[in-house]
């Protein structure tokens, strides 16, 4: 169930044209800070099985397209209507991935139990917080046990009454401890939480590993 507010996030990135709006071709290339063996995503992504893979909005598909070898299947689910499209016209070749339009923007269409990990990056940054436990509900729901999740998320604990795009690089209401409250609700353990600097934003982000209990 979703609310005025995550309304207005989804309908925001929804309408974005993916071949001809700025942002797209501004975020295509920035996935270095993402993958990079020697940064603090990586190492955290590596222990997560990803034989059955989520992804949590996958945008254009910048990063699901560079998960390394290994995976069986790779879910990927956006609410941008031209983000999905971009990605089904680009991708068609890749094989073992399905892109998948979310039309509530808190839900998977993904059966209990299938999936051996879940992540999302450069995303959630911007969610509600009550969007970001129904997805941490989905997760737990999606996930077989002990499977994992990888989620970057808003560590900024100020405007909690605003819009996000009025606070620092559009992050939304959240805090670490408020996310390992939602995991802790929902059957989630929490692996490690790593806070970091975005841009000239001190600990504005934080890397949230989990594991289904």
């Amino acid at each position: 169930m979703t609310n005025k507010f995550q309304d207005e996030i989804i309908e925001t990135w929804r309408t974005r044209d993916s071949q001809n709006y700025e942002y797209f071709a501004l975020v295509e290339s920035f996935t270095d800070v993402f993958w990079n063996p020697n940064g603090a995503f990586r190492p955290l992504f590596d222990q997560i099985d990803r034989r059955r893979l989520i992804e949590v909005a996958c945008g254009a598909g910048r990063q699901t397209v560079l998960v390394p070898p290994g995976y069986e299947k790779i879910l990927a689910v956006d609410t941008s209507v031209d983000a999905i499209a971009e990605c089904q016209r680009r991708y068609s070749d890749l094989k073992n991935v399905e892109f998948i339009l979310s039309k509530d923007g808190c839900s998977l269409p993904a059966s209990a139990g299938s999936y051996t990990g879940i992540f999302s990056f450069d995303a959630m940054v911007h969610f509600e917080p009550l969007t970001v436990n129904a997805y941490l509900s989905e997760a737990a729901r999606a996930l077989e046990t002990k499977g994992r999740g990888l989620f970057h998320h808003s560590n900024y604990s100020g405007n909690p009454t605003g819009k996000f795009t009025d606070s620092p690089h559009w992050r939304n209401y959240m805090t670490k401890d408020l996310f390992a409250h939602f995991c802790s609700r929902n059957g989630l353990q929490i692996i490690n939480q790593v806070e970091m600097d975005w841009d000239d934003s001190p600990k504005n982000d934080c890397l949230t590993l989990f594991e289904k209990l």
